[in-house]
């Protein structure tokens, strides 16, 4: 929420506070609890700026998640899917936050478990953000990297790995080898890669992918440890 409208005033704060509490209780797994929270958040914001204010969005998103979280990955997707329609007409197609909100529900949509679902809807979400935000954006290759993934899960290990070889490349010329969005493209290079039965180029990859991820988060961080574990994985089947 931050990231879209950074707090000017106590008013902002006091919002945010109630949309922190929600991020918070998700972190601690109380899901239940941040779902009613996040929707808490929203109604907050809504009333004090508008429905469609940053605050609210993203108070929506966190509810979204939650619900799926909870173990209802159908009810996310339905819940995706109305405030997506709702930000169609209120905001018109193109706006960032019905675009965000697409992203939503299309994620849901393949956990829901209809994959081939998600590949149609983050194919079609891709081609939009491409047009309306440019082609060498964060937001567009995070896109790309979704549909790809996508693309792996519906079966097709090939084609998400002719998605990631580009996508790769063009996270490192737009963002730099360390962004983060170029590291985790990398590492679902690495992945299907593997998946498609070149094992030994999978380790190479995610041994060159652990030395990045060490630089960039620490040897002690999550992700590099997680990276760690695919490197040593491929490693022993190469």
């Amino acid at each position: 929420a931050r990231a879209y409208a950074p707090p000017q005033s106590q008013t902002d704060n006091a919002n945010l506070a109630h949309y922190d509490r929600a991020c918070r209780l998700l972190h601690e797994g109380r899901e239940q609890e941040a779902a009613e929270a996040f929707l808490h958040a929203s109604k907050v914001a809504a009333q004090a700026y508008g429905p469609w204010h940053a605050y609210a969005v993203c108070s929506l998103l966190g509810a979204i998640h939650a619900t799926g979280v909870l173990g209802w990955p159908a009810a996310a997707r339905d819940r995706a899917s109305g405030t997506a329609r709702s930000a169609y007409y209120a905001l018109g197609p193109d706006h960032p936050y019905t675009l965000l909100v697409r992203g939503e529900h299309a994620r849901w949509i393949g956990l829901a478990g209809d994959v081939p679902g998600a590949v149609e809807a983050t194919a079609l979400l891709a081609q939009d953000y491409v047009r309306t935000m440019g082609a060498m954006v964060a937001d567009t290759l995070s896109v790309r990297a979704e549909w790809a993934m996508w693309v792996g899960k519906s079966g097709d290990a090939a084609g998400a790995v002719r998605h990631f070889e580009p996508l790769v490349g063009d996270c490192r010329t737009a963002l730099g080898e360390n962004a983060t969005v170029t590291l985790d493209a990398k590492n679902a290079y690495a992945h299907w890669v593997g998946v498609t039965g070149d094992v030994s180029r999978a380790a190479h990859l995610y041994g060159l992918l652990e030395g990045e991820t060490r630089a960039r988060y620490g040897s002690n961080s999550g992700y590099a440890a997680s990276v760690r574990g695919r490197w040593e994985a491929w490693a022993t089947r190469a």
